[in-house]
């Protein structure tokens, strides 16, 4: 005969006016040497109301206070890469290196430059927006583009590549953040 033995452990959280609910359970059986976990995850609006999180509908407060801190630290540091590297760079002090390596496909300079100052405004609004980004396909757009600039460097300037903090590193390091965001927000997804 096997004995089953469930514990369950309520943690409770209160964002605003919303509590979340958390349950922690343990298993035991006899059947079985080891310990399995799982855990469930509800909101409540008030104490009576038991209506899961699907069923009420989605709480933004809610999602964001289950991200856990790899996925935020993620965000940040991509969004900090991107939106330094529109606006320094490209808008408060233009590099020349940046318009030499747009001069290969412009060869204008003056439209070299405009079209430097027009990417470096799309980096800032995309860094501001791996922020508050909470699909996957924004990160792989991410991994997309970061391996495209670092085709379009090893085929137009392949000299970077050889230089201290180059493009090569910068962007693998990019990659494995996006890689890691991705991981996270599938993991936080499976909370609700």
């Amino acid at each position: 005969m096997h004995r089953h033995i469930e514990k369950r452990t309520p943690v409770r959280f209160f964002i605003g006016c919303r509590r979340l609910d958390f349950f922690a359970c343990a298993e035991f059986s006899e059947s079985s040497p080891g310990l399995s976990y799982f855990a469930g995850m509800h909101t409540m609006n008030n104490p009576n109301d038991t209506t899961s999180t699907k069923a009420k509908g989605f709480s933004p407060m809610a999602f964001m206070s289950a991200e856990s801190s790899v996925l935020i630290l993620c965000r940040v540091a991509l969004a900090f890469s991107w939106i330094y590297q529109g606006a320094v760079p490209k808008l408060y002090c233009m590099s020349s290196g940046e318009v030499e390596l747009l001069g290969h496909i412009i060869p204008v300079y003056r439209w070299a430059c405009i079209a430097v100052s027009w990417m470096g405004a799309g980096e800032i609004v995309f860094g501001l927006y791996l922020l508050v980004a909470r699909r996957n396909w924004v990160f792989w757009f991410n991994i997309v583009t970061l391996c495209m600039l670092l085709l379009f460097v090893g085929i137009f300037e392949p000299g970077m590549l050889t230089l201290p903090f180059n493009p090569l590193t910068l962007n693998v390091a990019l990659i494995a953040l996006s890689l890691i965001a991705i991981l996270e927000l599938n993991n936080t997804k499976r909370l609700f």
